[in-house]
């Protein structure tokens, strides 16, 4: 990011910064030396941990506490070791074999064999955000990366939860449309623990970023996860195994939908839409919504679509039933302002047109002049403007 502002606001027990730019390289590659040199000679790290993530579908930063356990196992190739994670109303575990999901609120614990199951770690993928990876796969490339110099590295003196810290700054070259991009750790000057780290970012003028503070670390507190035992288990009343995952997708009948009905206003004119006034031989709608990051992508395309038969009785609308266009207003304008459109952009009702929308964004649907479907086109792919309008060409030639 552009200042150090949320890195600083995640802090939130508080802390006071002062840039230090003349600390030396080597007084960086030492002090970063001790923390790995130390953290490498143990196996398990307990901690509590708050997490704080923004995501570019989000305008407000999600706050997660939890109590971590992690024992590094160099041989396991699912998280890199055993876990245990309890936040609040839900308990997380694994032992190298078997994961475990308890929730609190139904007092249900389910349990999956990795091996038979592997779809089934899918289903805890939130976990791995609050696992510090670094740690269990005994990761060294904080060494050097702390002291290359195309990143820019910067010391901070800072005070976090009473413990005097250092803090290294690093920032990465912008890449696939990603700038400003952070990355902070602190470390304590006593016992050379970690206490926080993060990394932000932009994408299109929206922030994204996600932060771990530390509370109470403590290494080689346990060699194995005591807690996964009969007492843990019995702690939850129901228990059962998890079942194989499969995705299905879903089965539309298309003949209970009505397209004709589609009615909105114009987004930032308020301007009435109504479906049925518009007189053209074909008609494409193009679902899309400010946190969709395919929708990004297929833009261009639909541009291309509309280019190509603007001179000729088809009309291109996008639809946008997922943004409030009061609540959202500054997500959309910047998302508008840095993905134009050719083509207006209709904002509709999401409880009654969700149903159009059975597979994700993007969908793009292509409606004849009886405002019948004759094509549906999910989600983006490289050059998909040409194949909509083969079908475009080929019904308008009817």
């Amino acid at each position: 990011m552009k200042n150090l502002y949320v890195i600083i606001l995640t802090l939130i027990i508080g802390m006071t910064l002062q840039i230090s730019s003349a600390i030396s390289q080597s007084f960086i590659q030492d002090f970063v030396n001790h923390y790995f040199d130390k953290r490498d000679q143990f196996e398990s790290l307990t901690a509590e941990v708050h997490f704080a993530q923004k995501k570019f579908a989000m305008d407000d930063t999600m706050l997660t506490k939890a109590v971590i356990e992690m024992v590094s196992v160099p041989d396991d190739t699912i998280f890199g070791g055993h876990v245990f994670i309890e936040t609040e109303g839900k308990t997380y575990a694994y032992d190298g074999v078997t994961s475990y999901f308890g929730d609190r609120s139904t007092s249900t614990i389910t349990i999956n064999e990795i091996a038979n199951n592997p779809s089934g770690s899918i289903l805890h993928d939130w976990a791995s955000f609050l696992i510090e990876n670094s740690f269990l796969i005994k990761n060294q490339s904080g060494r050097t990366a702390t002291t290359n110099p195309d990143f820019k590295p910067m010391v901070t003196d800072t005070v976090l939860a009473g413990w005097p810290c250092k803090g290294i700054q690093l920032t990465f070259p912008d890449r696939d449309g990603y700038t400003d991009i952070i990355f902070f750790t602190a470390f304590d000057t006593i016992e050379y623990m970690l206490r926080h780290r993060s990394i932000s970012m932009y994408y299109q003028e929206n922030e994204q970023y996600q932060a771990w503070t530390y509370f109470n670390p403590v290494y080689g507190h346990q060699m194995e996860l005591t807690k996964l035992n009969d007492k843990f288990l019995s702690s939850f009343k129901h228990q059962k195994m998890q079942d194989d995952i499969v995705y299905e997708i879903p089965k539309v009948d298309q003949v209970e939908i009505d397209y004709s009905t589609l009615k909105g206003r114009i987004m930032l004119s308020g301007e009435a839409f109504d479906i049925k006034e518009i007189d053209a031989d074909i008609i494409v709608l193009d679902f899309w919504y400010s946190g969709c990051y395919p929708c990004i992508q297929s833009i261009p395309e639909v541009n291309r679509v509309y280019d190509r038969f603007r001179d000729q009785r088809v009309a291109v609308y996008g639809v946008n039933i997922i943004d409030d266009e009061l609540k959202n207003k500054t997500r959309i304008e910047k998302y508008v302002r840095n993905n134009p459109m050719s083509y207006q952009t209709i904002m509709a009702d999401h409880t009654i047109y969700d149903p159009w929308v059975p597979y994700g964004y993007p969908m793009l649907l292509i409606l004849n002049k009886e405002l019948e479907l004759i094509e549906m086109h999910d989600g983006y792919t490289e050059g998909m403007a040409d194949e909509i309008a083969e079908v475009i060409e080929a019904h308008l030639k009817d």
